[in-house]
């Protein structure tokens, strides 16, 4: 066999790894599971008018030596990432930060579940990860007032 025949046949069998395996566990249904991630969300407390951002620092819990964060994927509340950056050099962390206003929609409360999505590519697979933080919500900060309910009012 040449050289030439021999570096196609590598070429092909390396494409038909890369597209085809991802692609089976996606036909037939299955899928990797979703990947473990802690999320700490800041400020503790958001004034819904404010006009600042929401930072989400996700952790990733598993053990790798590079992972690449797919930044188009990311939500919080159903809310667009609008910068992420990786903090460490392993990408075992990511900072991603959402527009304060795009949370204009949350009620107030003591105890607010804010729910981080997203999805990142590793060893040859889309894999997703999900978390959440409990933070705070308030309406008019300037007055430190907590109002449960905007009808209300």
């Amino acid at each position: 066999m040449n050289t030439r025949a021999l570096t196609y046949s590598i070429v092909m069998v390396a494409i038909l790894l890369f597209c085809a395996v991802p692609m089976a566990s996606a036909l037939d249904g299955t899928s990797p599971p979703p990947m473990n991630v802690t999320i700490k969300i800041t400020p503790n407390t958001l004034n819904i008018d404010s006009h600042g951002t929401v930072t989400a620092f996700i952790t990733f819990e598993e053990e790798f030596d590079e992972i690449n964060v797919l930044p188009e994927t990311i939500t919080c509340e159903g809310n667009d990432m609008v910068k992420g950056i990786v903090v460490k050099g392993n990408g075992h962390d990511y900072l991603a930060k959402f527009n304060a206003e795009d949370f204009s929609e949350l009620t107030p409360g003591e105890e607010v579940t804010l729910t981080v999505y997203g999805e990142v590519y590793l060893d040859g697979e889309f894999r997703s990860f999900e978390g959440y933080d409990v933070i705070r919500v308030i309406e008019n900060g300037k007055n430190g007032k907590l109002f449960q309910n905007k009808k209300n009012q």
